[in-house]
């Protein structure tokens, strides 16, 4: 009866998440906004694979929208949240129970996860009513399942995995099980991915192992084969962000490579190879590159996958005699955004009655990067206001991933909402998102 009900329970706040056939990367696998009441204690996220030992962390935020004084509760909540990592066919549980940090928002980690599908859960055994957020993020290297190698000839692999800290998963060592077949792979750390080099030396298989710097691994079977001389691409399907770039390369070409997108909405590809993923969707790189004689055309899928809005914003201040607004924008999506001078709004409380047009100080646009926090400026057309910055909020527009958005701030930056341009019917548009909180 309990698993029927956990099942039950499940089922019930599960919400839809693409599996991975990969290791789980520095991508949102697992986000989760669960209510904590009197009948609702208890929330888990869909399964994701882990298909290789790695970190898992687990970034938690504890808020409530109408009573924003749960810091005073948070060490009582805190040690009374259970969270549990589960795998799904064996049921094996890690649990991490008794926290005791004071604050609303930290981390939780699990080290050396092994590969699995897995859920992650919370329980809750309190009376307090509060919203809790999770997202489950990874750390690990990945490699592919394997290769093949001509004798002869070196084979490159870039270590696609991105870390905890959102960068690249820097190598630490590598080995090769069976080194008459293939040497221990050379590897380069400095650039952005890390490669590693496979020197094929007679025919035959051997195991490569790659770690990385926080301790997780990954293997490879490597095939040995026979000389070949048809030209190949190194990549031949990639998943990357909006805004990443990957530089593909043809092994074995003839003398000339032309590239080519079939969807360039998607990802873009110069002379030199170098894709760049523009916005979500899949897109066919093809490379045509001709040999003794014999045309060959190549190609590539690039997945782009659409990263959704996480920022904290807030307005900072109202300078009436100036007409100008500052506005805080902390952007934690992972990639870049770009925020817009045109069609910002200041908007009058209460019932938007009184709407200006803003227009952002010195920039046409502005590019905040992941991670980073920026004031910006923007002016107050028409004649001056009165008020004080309680007395207003802002709209702006902004691109993530090719993607136009609006958002809104006011004064409190947990109140900070964003809409996409598709969803935004009219000047007094009623706001579906929150996005205030974030790890």
């Amino acid at each position: 009866m309990k698993k029927l009900w956990r099942r039950v329970l499940l089922l019930s706040v599960m919400f839809i998440l693409a599996m991975s056939v990969h290791a789980l990367a520095d991508t949102t696998y697992s986000a989760k906004t669960v209510s904590m009441t009197n009948t609702n204690k208890a929330g888990w996220s869909s399964q994701f694979r882990i298909s290789s030992q790695t970190n898992v962390s687990v970034g938690v935020n504890i808020y409530n929208n109408s009573s924003p004084n749960l810091g005073s509760v948070a060490n009582d909540i805190n040690q009374r949240l259970t969270y549990v990592l589960e795998e799904v066919y064996t049921h094996q549980q890690y649990y991490l129970t008794d926290i005791t940090y004071s604050s609303l928002n930290y981390e939780v980690h699990m080290s050396a996860v092994p590969a699995g599908t897995y859920s992650f859960g919370v329980y809750y055994s309190g009376s307090y009513w509060f919203n809790l957020y999770f997202r489950v993020t990874g750390a690990g290297i990945d490699i592919p399942d394997s290769i093949e190698v001509a004798v002869g000839s070196w084979e490159k692999v870039a270590i696609t995995q991105r870390n905890k800290s959102g960068g690249y998963m820097r190598i630490s060592s590598t080995a090769s099980s069976n080194t008459v077949v293939a040497d221990k792979p050379d590897f380069d750390s400095t650039v952005t991915p890390n490669i590693i080099w496979i020197h094929g030396k007679s025919k035959g298989s051997t195991t490569i192992t790659v770690w990385g710097d926080d301790g997780t691994y990954d293997t490879m079977l490597v095939n040995v084969v026979a000389a070949k001389t048809k030209p190949t691409l190194l990549y031949s399907d990639l998943t990357m962000i909006g805004g990443e770039t990957v530089v593909n390369e043809v092994v074995n070409s003839g003398d000339k490579v032309t590239w080519s997108s079939n969807k360039e909405s998607v990802a873009t590809v110069n002379k030199k190879g170098k894709i760049t993923a523009v916005g979500a969707g899949t897109a066919k790189i093809k490379a045509t590159t001709t040999k003794n004689g014999t045309t060959y055309n190549l190609y590539c899928t690039v997945t782009v996958s659409l990263t959704e809005p996480v920022m904290r914003i807030n307005i900072t201040s109202i300078n009436p005699a100036k007409k100008t607004v500052r506005v805080k924008i902390t952007n934690l999506s992972g990639v870049s955004m770009k925020v817009y001078s045109g069609n910002s709004k200041l908007l009058n409380f209460p019932g938007f009655l009184n709407i200006r047009n803003l227009k952002l100080k010195n920039y046409k646009s502005y590019v905040i990067g992941s991670g980073k926090t920026k004031k910006l400026t923007f002016t107050i057309k028409g004649a001056k206001v009165t008020g004080t910055k309680f007395d207003f909020g802002v709209r702006f527009k902004f691109k993530l991933d090719g993607r136009v958005y609006y958002a809104r701030c006011v004064v409190d930056p947990l109140l900070g909402q964003y809409i996409p341009k598709a969803e935004l019917g009219t000047e007094n548009w009623r706001y579906a998102y929150y996005t205030g909180f974030s790890v």
